[in-house]
This record gives structure tokens, sequence and C-alpha cells, in this order.
């Protein structure tokens, strides 16, 4: 066992925080253009595809890089991935200094989409690196909670930056902010010392044509895969679409951001309190299950109502259960398939989230040309919920020591 052989010093915390740093920086790069697509169309003169693709080139990488990141995740450990992944950001940001250019532009959004999963991967490898069973779920929830603070900031921030201060100036603001803050991981960052001795032998026999089939074969990994995929599907499809789907209702374009702000920043506070009433309850299944049922009872509400208030409740019920499960969902992989591959398997659950993504997305535009109408998305959505509720009921509770009382063997570590 690793436990025998692993000490967590003080010095964790010190990584964690400017992990988390990376992470929102990353977060919040992605989605900064989302909120302005309108005022940097007409500015560039782009149309609106090219405008997406700055957006949209994110789930597309991460559907190529899923898979090789997590392999080198377990071959290479936290620290060697993460660093990449900061440099990489760190320089691509500066191409888009010269944002009159869409290629510069573009060059740049590719380079962070590329750095994203190299950082956004990571989350569940470095808790199980530097922090124990009991504390890792709250590690994994702090880092679900940057990601999640670092789009709040992209969509608070940027409209009301680029209206006072204009885009090239807001563009350098951000470019200004990111390079010190990767520079400062790449200087600070380590791997737990304790476990170099273990890390570098384990990362001599990896083999990633052994490990993917061998995480695959493991029990209840295929059924956090089809929940991941359904969970992140529906994230993406309802931010991506959410004013279409909320303007027949009567929403403005400001009202709709602020809904979506109240989404992310439940999810953020639920990032960090589920782990913790996890932990204290010593059950993982019972807020997959939750967050299906809340999820498919919130949705109907929320995409009908035509009061602010309600909108905003039934939203902070959908961030605050459904999309804070990030880090249980990380955590439950740690636990089905043990520390040594748990690269491996994020990188197979990311894979799996960012093709749900991207499958949703393009379900509700299709639909919408088939119809005339975003009202017919409810439908997918409800059949993605009702999905997840089953598959959450099918697999087992991971968490440590609970397995025996269910008649299965524990899982290794």
């Amino acid at each position: 066992m690793r436990d025998t052989q692993t000490t967590y010093g003080p010095y964790r915390w010190v990584v964690l925080m400017v992990f988390i740093c990376v992470i929102a920086l990353n977060q919040f790069l992605w989605l900064n253009f989302a909120p302005v697509a309108t005022i940097v169309g007409r500015q560039l003169g782009l149309s609106v595809f090219r405008i997406g693709l700055l957006a949209s080139i994110f789930p597309i990488m991460n559907i190529l890089l899923a898979v090789p990141v997590g392999a080198m995740l377990d071959a290479k450990g936290f620290r060697f991935t993460v660093s990449g992944g900061a440099a990489i950001m760190g320089a691509s940001v500066l191409l888009r200094l010269r944002y009159t250019s869409y290629a510069w532009l573009f060059a740049g959004q590719a380079g962070i989409a590329v750095a994203q999963p190299l950082i956004l991967n990571s989350v569940s490898k470095f808790s199980s690196v530097w922090f124990d069973r009991d504390r890792g779920a709250v590690a994994n929830g702090l880092g679900s909670m940057a990601m999640f603070v670092g789009m709040m900031a992209a969509m608070v921030l940027t409209p009301l930056l680029v209206s006072s201060a204009g885009l090239g100036n807001v563009l350098s603001l951000y470019a200004g902010a990111t390079v010190p803050g990767c520079l400062l991981f790449l200087m600070v960052a380590r791997d737990n010392p304790s476990l170099s001795a273990v890390l570098k032998k384990e990362e001599e026999v990896y083999r990633g044509t052994h490990a993917y089939p061998d995480v695959l074969r493991t029990k209840d990994m295929p059924l956090l895969i089809g929940i991941i995929f359904t969970g992140m599907g529906f994230f993406n499809g309802l931010m991506t679409w959410m004013n279409e789907l909320l303007a027949p209702n009567g929403f403005t374009a400001v009202q709709t951001g602020a809904i979506g702000g109240t989404i992310i920043g439940a999810g953020a506070l639920g990032a960090v309190v589920i782990p913790l009433l996890s932990n204290t309850l010593r059950r993982r299944k019972p807020f997959l299950v939750l967050a299906s049922l809340v999820g498919g009872a919130a949705t109907y509400p929320f995409l009908h109502t035509r009061r602010m208030g309600v909108a905003m409740f039934f939203g902070a019920m959908i961030g605050f259960f459904v999309i804070s499960l990030l880090p249980i969902i990380l955590q439950m992989t740690t636990e089905i398939v043990g520390e040594r591959r748990t690269g491996t398997a994020t990188g197979l659950l990311m894979l799996a989230g960012s093709l749900g993504a991207v499958t949703v997305i393009y379900v509700l535009e299709g639909m919408k040309g088939i119809t005339g109408s975003f009202r017919y998305s409810l439908w997918v959505i409800m059949a993605l919920f009702s999905a997840a509720l089953v598959l959450s009921l099918l697999i087992r509770e991971t968490y440590p020591g609970r397995q025996r009382q269910h008649g299965v063997p524990p899982l290794s570590r």
C-alpha cells in the first residue's frame, strides 16, 4: 500500500495554490471571448462561425489529446505534465496580442486549448500524489472550484473591461496576468518527494497499450465514463445555447449572462461543499443519484419560467448539485482504478466528456434547425438525466472501506 510509505507535508498547499492559479487562468482564457462575441466579430469583421471556433477549439483539442495526456500523466507525473501546459499557455497568450489578425488570434487560442488537457486532466493525479484518501475529494473540489471561478470571471469581467478599455488593452492585461502565473507554477510546483522512488519505478514500467485496456476492464469505470459523458454534454449544451434557450421567455442577453454566472457560481460553491459532505458521510454514490434527480426536476421550470428570480433559483440548484459533481467523479476515478492508473483513467473520462460536449452541442443545434426552435431541446436534456440516473444506480459505492459492505473486494490503490 502506498500510504505506508507516503508523507503529505505542508508544501502540498503551496503546490495546490499555484496549481489552482494555472487552472483558473486556463478556464478564464477559454471563455473570455464568449460574452463579447458580438463585439469582437463586429470589430474584426469575423463571421459567427469563426468567432465560435475560438471557444469550440477547446473540446476538439481535448478529444484529440485526452488519451495521450492521460498516458503522459502516468508515465511522467503531475509536475512534468502541468509544467508543459503552463509553458504552452504562457507562450500562446502572447500570440493573441496580434489580435487584428485572425490567424494569430486563433493560433493563440489553439495553443491555450492544447494546454487545457495538460492542466485540467491533472487534477485527480495531483490529489492522489499530494493528498491522502480522506482529503483527496477536497483537493479535487478546490481544483474544480478553480475551473468554475475562472469561467465565471471571464463571463463577468470581460464585457465590463472591453467596454471601458477596448479589446486590445484587455488582451494585454490578460497576457500580463497569465505569464507571471505560469512562471510562478514552473518555479514553485513539485512532485511529492516522498513518492519519488515509487513514482519513478511505476513510470519505468508504464505501458499505455496495457493501461488503457486494464482501465476499461475495471468494474464500474465504463459506468463512470457514461456518467461524465452525459454530465459534460448537459453542461456544455446548456452554456453554449443558454441565450437561445432562455430568449423565448423574454430574458435579455444581460439577464442570461447573470443567470449563467449564477449557475457557475453555485457550481464553484458546490465543488467545495459537496466533497466535504461526501467525506463526512463516507459516501460517493448518493451524490451521483441526487445530481441526476435534481437536474431532471430543475431543468423543466428553469427553461420555462419568465421570472428572473425563479430562473436564478433553479439555475443555482443545477449548478450546486449537478455542475459541482466533477470533483466527486474525479475522486471516484482514483478509488476505482488506484493511483497508478489515475492519469490514464482521467484521460478517458475527459475524452468521454469532450465527446459528450461536442455531441450535445450539435444535436441541440440540429434539432433547432429541424424544428425551428430550441424548445424541443428539453427532451434531449431529460434523456441525458434519465441515462445518468440509471448509470448512477448501477455503479458501486467507492468510498474506501464501504466496498466490503456490499460484498465487493476493496479497490486497490
